[in-house]
């Protein structure tokens, strides 16, 4: 398994762990794409990206870890993000 984290200073009280089946030989590609149009907007709306996972030998997976200060701030970040986000609304799928 090889990991890529961010860094960030708030204190996570809220953890995910995010589990994508993707089609064959795909999660290299997403994984690209998840970091260059979500993670930064993810993270200013505090929804943190903690790490990212590949799992040796399946090439359809991709695992990664969001953090939150506190449920009322992950509730805050979903509407915020998967409604009202411009990056979500031109990338999001």
């Amino acid at each position: 398994m090889t990991s890529g984290k961010q860094e960030n200073h708030e204190d996570i009280n809220v953890l995910e762990l995010r589990n994508y089946l993707l089609k064959p030989n795909l999660a290299d590609t997403f994984s690209h794409y998840f970091r260059s149009k979500f993670v930064a907007p993810m993270n200013e709306l505090g929804g943190y990206t903690l790490g990212e996972f590949k799992i040796s030998g399946m090439n359809d997976r991709f695992v990664w870890l969001r953090g939150f200060t506190d449920m009322k701030t992950r509730v805050k970040f979903l509407n915020d993000f998967y409604i009202n986000s411009p990056a979500w609304k031109q990338d999001g799928k």
